[in-house]
């Protein structure tokens, strides 16, 4: 998780880098990642007043129009993937597929929402940096 807050604000930072649209952001079915994406990307809306008696609503975040993020759900039977859910969080169905299937595999085939690139990066980064590796007594230099 720490990962994906890490590159979600790179990516803040480096906003005029994205010609004013958002990647498509993906990951496993871990809450706390829409709820930074939310943060990071959302407008905040006041509600309609009802016009009954009472504390009116309080302002809430709603992710903005061009926001677009999908989970990847795996479900396990003693350490086999069964099954692969994909949903789609924020944005619309047909815009995140397509997206989806813009970025192209090494083989040249479509792409599609899944966790294999994260992944990987995610290994590499492990690889190289001994703060991130598991179980193990290496440590880095300096503390960022």
């Amino acid at each position: 998780m720490i990962y994906i807050i890490c590159v979600i604000l790179s990516l803040e930072r480096r906003r005029g880098w994205l010609n004013g649209t958002l990647p498509l952001f993906t990951s496993d079915s871990l809450p706390h990642y829409a709820d930074v994406l939310l943060e990071l990307y959302g407008q905040w809306k006041k509600p309609q007043p009802t016009g009954l008696p009472g504390r009116p609503c309080n302002v809430q975040r709603v992710p903005s129009a061009d926001l677009r993020y999908a989970q990847v759900h795996k479900e396990r039977q003693g350490g086999r993937v069964v099954k692969v859910t994909q949903s789609i969080i924020f944005g619309k169905r047909r815009t995140v597929q397509t997206q989806a299937a813009s970025l192209k595999r090494a083989d040249g085939s479509e792409g599609q929402i899944n966790m294999s690139y994260i992944e990987r990066d995610n290994l590499a980064l492990r690889q190289e940096l001994r703060c991130l590796t598991h179980k193990t007594l290496g440590f880095s230099k300096n503390r960022r």
